[in-house]
């Protein structure tokens, strides 16, 4: 199944786009995580991303009403800040 392509941005400039959603086996999906170095976002299997330890980001189109996702706030990889956003940038397939 496909999911939404998020582009991360932040004031201080941070942007990467991620792609979070589900796959064709219903019980593995595709997670938001910070890299182990915590300097970026990457999107990573949800078994992976547990075996790894890595800290995750729930998907906020996912998991929020749409008016919430769009204002949900997360730690920037780059300045630490709880500043940084999701913005829907398409569909992947």
């Amino acid at each position: 199944m496909p999911g939404l392509a998020l582009d991360a941005q932040c004031p201080c400039g941070f942007s990467s786009v991620v792609f979070p959603g589900s796959r064709v086996n219903p019980l593995s999906g595709l997670v938001i995580a910070y890299k182990p170095d915590g300097a970026d976002l990457i999107t990573v299997d949800d078994d992976e991303a547990k075996e790894r330890g890595l800290r995750t980001i729930p998907d906020p189109y996912a998991t929020l009403p749409l008016e919430l996702a769009q204002e949900a706030k997360f730690q920037c990889p780059s300045c630490n800040n709880c500043s940084m956003y999701f913005v829907a940038a398409g569909l992947w397939d």
